[in-house]
Order: structure tokens, then sequence, then C-alpha cells
């Protein structure tokens, strides 16, 4: 099982009132932990909602996000840095920009190889789009 690498003390984050979000600044935010300081590992949870989640994840250089698998299909957008996505056998480089998609139940696991920030799309279980 994954550890949670959220921060407690951090609350929800509100986006503007258009709805937008500053991931540099979040990413910021999430640098300055006491959590990503001892564990290299730090997330928040942007959107929680009925149909979808989005979380925010930042991984120092080297820091492993092990195997584990989500029911539902999953986005992974590389925000900054580089690392690699392991999906079975297979694996593949993450570069800021990149989009990856994962299907449901694939396991996966994500190694920093340098500090990096994940951008993690989940639609809810039996929600029509996933």
């Amino acid at each position: 099982m994954q550890p949670d690498v959220t921060e407690p003390a951090i609350p929800h984050f509100v986006p503007t009132p258009d709805g937008r979000f500053s991931l540099s600044r979040l990413t910021e935010e999430l640098r300055a932990t006491s959590l990503f300081e001892s564990t290299g590992q730090a997330a928040r949870t942007l959107v929680k909602r009925r149909e979808l989640t989005v979380v925010l994840v930042l991984l120092r250089a080297d820091a492993v996000l092990h195997e584990h698998r989500v029911a539902q299909p999953v986005s992974i957008q590389a925000v900054s840095g580089r690392a690699t996505l392991r999906l079975g056998a297979a694996s593949s480089e993450l570069v800021a920009g990149d989009l990856q998609i994962l299907a449901p139940g694939a396991e996966h696991d994500v190694e920093a190889r340098e500090e990096t920030a994940l951008l993690i799309t989940i639609p809810a279980p039996g929600h029509p789009q996933s």
C-alpha cells in the first residue's frame, strides 16, 4: 500500500474565482512543507468532487511512488522535472509538458529523476466519463 503523502496541515486549496490554480505557486508551497523536507514527497488535493479528483504531487530527485493501481483511468501530467513511469515491464520518461493516460487498473510506479511535480487526475468510480 502506498503511503499517504499529503500533509494534513494544508487545507484543500481554493482556486481563483474563475477556477484557475497557480501550479508553480502550489509547487513552491509543497516544497516548503515539513513532509517534503523529511520524506521527499508531498501532495495536495486541488479538486475533490463527486465526479473528479485532481492532485498535485511533488517528488524530490530519486523519490519513488511505489507500485500501485487505481480502478479508474488516470492522467499523469508532468508539470516540471523528469520522471520514469513504469507500467509492468515497460517504462517511459515523463518530462515537463508530457501527459500520460493510464488504463483502469494499470499497475504503475513513478521514480523522479530530478525534482518533479505531477498533476494527477482521476474520475470518480462509476462516473460516465471513467
